[in-house]
């Protein structure tokens, strides 16, 4: 009974060592990396349906912008469960036959407008930041994307003509429990908001300086580019 005791004693202290060292096939303690993403298209001037004598360059600029971003964290892992997208106001879609990724168009339709989607207010973009938040730890990964107009004093247009100032959009991010957070502001004068806060755990990525207006077209987007240059293994 003695010997018995001791080998169930040295069992129970060598499956304790596994554990701390993480070597256990249970592997009881895993914590998986959730990746979380909230998009909003707040400014939407390059939609054909609202303007009809645009720049052919600047036609659904910001849908194929959205369409680059989706792109990326879709083929980085990132589930549609975990991307919450914000458009615009009222009932107005994306030009769904534009054919520039066509196929992210197709996913974006099917995944995100089928059944309605959220109106890209202040109330809409705090309720998706606050419902990641809640679901984050240390380990996990977040990103918001978002473009807006934005004015050199700091704060972005939202839908309903809200102004969503640099003080409100600190108070939207603080909190943030995970190490690993990106916030890309796309509009004019993004570099203001950048000026005015400090997010912590966060990265936060401006299109432009506080003094430069902004550009986005259906080929060029500066936080569109980043994200893809960020996860291209073939750059530094």
């Amino acid at each position: 009974m003695a010997a018995r005791r001791t080998a169930v004693i040295m069992t129970v202290i060598a499956l304790g060592m596994l554990l701390f060292a993480g070597h256990s096939e249970a592997k009881l303690f895993e914590n998986p990396v959730d990746c979380y993403a909230v998009l909003v298209i707040a400014a939407n001037d390059t939609n054909a349906a609202l303007h009809k004598n645009l720049d052919p360059i600047d036609v659904n600029g910001a849908e194929i912008t959205l369409s680059r971003i989706y792109a990326v964290l879709k083929t980085s892992g990132y589930k549609d469960s975990n991307i919450d997208i914000l458009y615009c106001d009222g009932k107005l879609q994306p030009d769904w036959t534009e054919t520039r990724n066509a196929e992210w168009f197709k996913q974006l339709k099917k995944n995100h407008f089928s059944d309605g989607f959220k109106s890209a207010t202040k109330e809409n973009i705090n309720a998706a930041v606050e419902n990641v938040k809640k679901k984050l730890d240390g380990n996990d990964q977040f990103v918001f994307w978002i473009i807006a107009h934005g004015s050199a004093w700091g704060s972005l247009m939202l839908a309903k003509y809200q102004m969503w100032s640099s003080r409100e959009i600190k108070q939207t991010f603080d909190g943030l429990k995970s190490k690993s957070n990106w916030i890309l502001i796309d509009s004019c004068f993004s570099g203001s908001i950048l000026d005015r806060i400090d997010i912590d755990n966060a990265v936060l990525f401006s299109a432009t300086t506080s003094k430069t207006p902004g550009w986005v077209d259906n080929r060029f987007s500066n936080c569109a580019r980043f994200l893809e240059n960020k996860v291209n293994k073939e750059l530094d």
